[in-house]
């Protein structure tokens, strides 16, 4: 391929060929082509864009237009709750779908990697492997089942498919670094169950980062790029035909949030439910911010629209004015969950300029500028009356996982998982100092489920995980009857398929489980186990587990096979 391509020749109308003279060897065939077959993939528009906003001085958001918008403005979480039969309704009629984003690349976690791997070895007792670039949402989160992210999210949207008897549709934005981990990790694991055609993998479009002197970057092997931000879901949504998609599928909205918030509780009826009653086009879930300082953006407004203020755009007065009652006034903190309409994702709003990231290429140091888009900014193009703002209790829905140790880490979410499990559960249940409580979502997906598990006590030490649905006669699973943990006891139990296998038919969008092959188990009377035990079973698919023992002790690893039947 000669120097001379007509590509080159567009590098030069558009003067961004100053790439060429600084980082491709245009002598070398070999490279010329790598090159050019990189540069094929670039929206130059956007290199533009960049250019333009940055040799204009792009000046910050004048924030002197703003008036901080109290957390007390947003609607309480409990009157939401009026609403959960309308929400319930739009799962079941497939008005909406869900998607996650899981394209970003945890730089936090990579550069703590050998601490992030002895961590997972010390807590879980599990080697994670040595390759850093692994996406944080297959990490393992959850106390004692260790579930990943991913799959957690995925069996909530299974307990959808049983309870509303419908297929629901669920999306994972993924990136040029996460797509292969992502889609490998679904068909390593059967799609969890999920109908193939309701999953979809949106990927994420990349840009060119520029140089100080505004100039793409070649590495050798191709142009350095980086993700559009998870603001280009819309731009993403319109370019795959998948809003198309979606909209023949009969969904009106999109109810999306990270990956790295296993409370994100994506599936509340009560959310989408106001979100519909309301008429919104946008939705906003936020949490009151309590510390100054805290790391999260914050809910603002002029005179007709909204903002979502990043938080170290606000200045250490505007964080820290607090009004007469002695509350923050910028307090309706943004957490990423968020409910937009299809009907308007095609509008367009401006994108944010970050700068001074350092990259290495070819033994040097570089800094540099990328362009990205926030999927709240598009609230900044459209009329305040047409968005909602919803305030949740922290410890219900937000639990962001973002480092190995200290805030918001790894510890932290494991943490903090044992604490909302135990919070949910009926009033019955006991819950000694040192204990851990893990349920799936086919057991308990919220509070709604807290008759399911019922005069539970767990003393000192002691460690339990249900992954079960149904008992044997087909039935929801109810452990009422009285079961106890002594200190140290550990009692986990988990199934191939607590819901059996799904029968999808796509015309009608109907999901029917076919419980003939799930994964069973009943406990027919009080249950102690004994101090000290530690008792593992796994339930096959279309295996029956039967404990008619008022007592376990010692250890026992059990495996309940296909179509067996144990009783213990």
């Amino acid at each position: 391929m000669s120097r001379d391509s007509h590509l080159f020749d567009i590098l030069r109308s558009k003067s961004l060929d100053g790439v060429l003279s600084k980082y491709v060897n245009v002598d070398d065939e070999g490279e010329v082509k790598k090159f050019l077959r990189s540069l094929s993939m670039i929206n130059l528009d956007n290199v533009i864009l960049l250019r333009h906003l940055l040799r204009s001085e792009m000046k910050s958001i004048d924030l002197s237009n703003l008036k901080a918008v109290p957390f007390s403005r947003s609607c309480p979480y409990d009157e939401c709750k009026q609403f959960q039969l309308i929400g319930a309704e739009a799962i079941k009629n497939s008005k909406i779908a869900f998607l996650v984003f899981s394209g970003g690349a945890a730089t936090r976690l990579k550069e703590q990697y050998p601490e992030l791997r002895e961590l997972y070895i010390k807590k879980f007792g599990m080697d994670i492997g040595n390759d850093s670039s692994i996406p944080k949402g297959i990490l393992p989160i959850s106390p004692l089942g260790y579930y990943t992210f991913i799959r957690l999210f995925a069996e909530q949207v299974l307990r959808l498919q049983y309870e509303y008897n419908s297929i629901v549709n669920l999306i994972i934005m993924v990136s040029s670094l996460t797509e292969n981990y992502v889609r490998k990790y679904f068909e390593e694991n059967n799609y969890f169950g999920l109908m193939r055609r309701a999953v979809f993998f949106l990927l994420q479009q990349e840009n060119p980062r520029l140089d100080p002197d505004g100039d793409m970057i070649f590495d050798g092997e191709k142009i350095v790029t980086t993700g559009d931000g998870h603001g280009g879901v819309y731009r993403a949504l319109i370019e795959s035909h998948l809003r198309d998609e979606l909209i023949i599928r009969g969904v009106e909205a999109i109810a999306m949030f990270n990956v790295d918030n296993p409370l994100a509780r994506f599936f509340d009826p009560c959310r989408i439910g106001y979100h519909f009653s309301k008429g919104s086009d946008f939705t906003i879930s936020v949490v009151e911010k309590t510390e100054p300082d805290e790391k999260i953006g914050v809910v603002v407004e002029d005179v007709s629209t909204y903002r979502v203020i990043e938080y170290n755009m606000l200045d250490s007065k505007m964080r820290n004015v607090r009004n007469e009652e002695g509350e923050l006034l910028f307090s309706c903190g943004h957490i990423n969950n968020n409910i937009t309409n299809l009907a308007i994702i095609d509008k367009k709003f401006s994108p944010i300029v970050y700068k001074n990231k350092k990259i290495r290429i070819k033994d040097r140091e570089i800094y540099t500028s990328s362009l990205e888009w926030l999927n709240q900014d598009i609230v900044t193009v459209i009329n305040k009356s047409r968005v909602s703002l919803i305030g949740l209790k922290r410890e219900e829905f937000f639990l962001p996982t973002k480092n190995v140790t200290g805030v918001d880490s790894i510890e932290t979410t494991v943490r903090g998982l044992n604490h909302y499990y135990k919070s949910i559960v009926d009033n019955s249940c006991k819950f000694y100092n040192g204990s851990i409580l893990d349920v799936s979502p086919s057991f308990i997906l919220d509070r709604r489920d807290d008759y399911r598990l019922r005069n539970l006590i767990m003393e000192e030490d002691s460690r339990l995980f249900i992954g079960a649905c149904v008992d044997i006669n087909d039935n929801l699973l109810v452990i009422n009857k009285g079961l106890i943990l002594e200190r140290g006891a550990s009692l986990r139990i988990n199934s191939e398929k607590p819901f059996g296998d799904f029968e999808y038919d796509y015309v009608t969008n109907t999901a029917r489980p076919n419980l003939r092959f799930a994964s069973k188990l009943n406990i027919k009377k009080p249950l102690r186990i004994k101090a000290g035990s530690n008792i593992s079973i796994f339930i096959k698919g279309g295996g029956v587990l039967m404990i008619n023992s008022g007592e376990l002790s010692g250890n026992i690893s059990l495996i309940v096979e296909k179509e067996q039947k144990v009783e213990l």
